[in-house]
C-alpha cells in the first residue's frame, strides 16, 4: 500500500504545470500565434506521467533505494517513448517538425523533469537509513 504522505507532490506538480501552461498561451497569444490543440493533450500527458513517475519512485523508494536512479532514467525513457508513438506522428503530418512543434512537447516535458528531480532528490535527502550494525 502506498502511504498517504506519497500523494503531497501531485497538487504541486499540477499547479506549477498550470502556471506554465499559461505563461506558454500567453505568449503565444502576445506574438499572435494560435496554439494547436495538441498543446493541452501535452501538458496533460506530462503532467500523468511526472506525477505517476514521482509517485512511483517515491513508492519504491523505501525498500529498492539503490534503484532509484536507474528508475528514473527508466521513466525518462518512457516518457521520450510516448513522445515517439504519439506526439511525433502527429507532427510530421505536414512532413517536418517546426520550432513551434517541438516547444509544445520539450516545454512540459522540461516542465516534468524539473519537477521530478526536485521531488526525487528532495526524497533522497530525507532517507534515513534504518540503524545497523556499525562497521
Amino acid at each position: 500500500m502506498i502511504p498517504k504522505y506519497n500523494f503531497r507532490h501531485i497538487p504541486v506538480i499540477f499547479f506549477i504545470m498550470a502556471i506554465v501552461l499559461g505563461i506558454h498561451l500567453l505568449l503565444l497569444h502576445v506574438f499572435h500565434i494560435t496554439p494547436a490543440s495538441i498543446i493541452y493533450i501535452s501538458y496533460a500527458t506530462h503532467f500523468v506521467m511526472a506525477s505517476a513517475l514521482t509517485l512511483f519512485l517515491v513508492s519504491l523508494s523505501h525498500k529498492h533505494k539503490h534503484l532509484t536512479g536507474f528508475l528514473f532514467l527508466g521513466g525518462s525513457l518512457l516518457k521520450f517513448a510516448v513522445f515517439f508513438i504519439f506526439f511525433y506522428p502527429y507532427f510530421l503530418e505536414d512532413g517536418k517538425t517546426t520550432k513551434m512543434e517541438t516547444l509544445y512537447f520539450m516545454i512540459p516535458y522540461l516542465t516534468g523533469l524539473i519537477l521530478e528531480t526536485y521531488f526525487v532528490v528532495r526524497m533522497l535527502n530525507h532517507y534515513n537509513p534504518p540503524p545497523g550494525p556499525k562497521v
